[in-house]
């Protein structure tokens, strides 16, 4: 029997944003998986095309090995966001920890852009981590930007909702 999730409608007062960024050197430029190149692409062009020259050039630039979550860290990214949405003043909705990048549904007054709220999220989110994790010198939690999709019509809000509950690590309580 599929799961079904609570009915998620728009707040007439906050702009909803699926907001979803990467880890370091998960997926790269080249990869069989999509990417954007923010230097080559446009809104609405094709991705990155999968091409094994350009991820091993992309590879070769790395200065860390890639980061991957445990099931440990993808639970306590997961524990995390709540409260951080919290701090900034968003209405959070659901988020979902990936092995390789995390995914956060949330509401935000309509006057800030969801790429502010990304970048102190992933700023956030990655601070709690390294002190429970700490990282070497010079290393990151995070791949450079992300993407951050404003909402604007019910159906799409319920779609994104019931994403990112399927991708959670821990199981999605009502």
């Amino acid at each position: 029997m599929p799961l079904v999730y609570p009915h998620q409608t728009l707040d007439s007062t906050r702009t909803s944003w699926h907001i979803t960024f990467g880890t370091y050197g998960a997926r790269l430029h080249g990869d069989d998986r999509p990417t954007v190149d923010k230097q080559y692409n446009q809104p609405g062009e094709d991705f990155v095309a999968a091409s094994p020259r350009r991820k091993q050039f992309e590879r070769e630039k790395m200065k860390f090995p890639p980061r991957y979550f445990t099931l440990e860290q993808r639970k306590f990214v997961e524990v995390q966001l709540p409260a951080i949405c919290v701090r900034g003043g968003w209405s959070y909705r659901i988020c979902a920890g990936g092995a390789d990048h995390v995914h956060l549904l949330c509401d935000i007054r309509k006057e800030i852009h969801g790429e502010k709220v990304r970048r102190l999220v992933k700023r956030w989110v990655g601070q709690a981590l390294s002190e429970r994790w700490p990282l070497k010198q010079g290393e990151s939690w995070w791949a450079d930007e992300g993407s951050n999709i404003a909402i604007h019509d019910n159906s799409y809000l319920n779609n994104a909702f019931a994403y990112i509950a399927r991708q959670r690590a821990t199981l999605f309580e009502e």
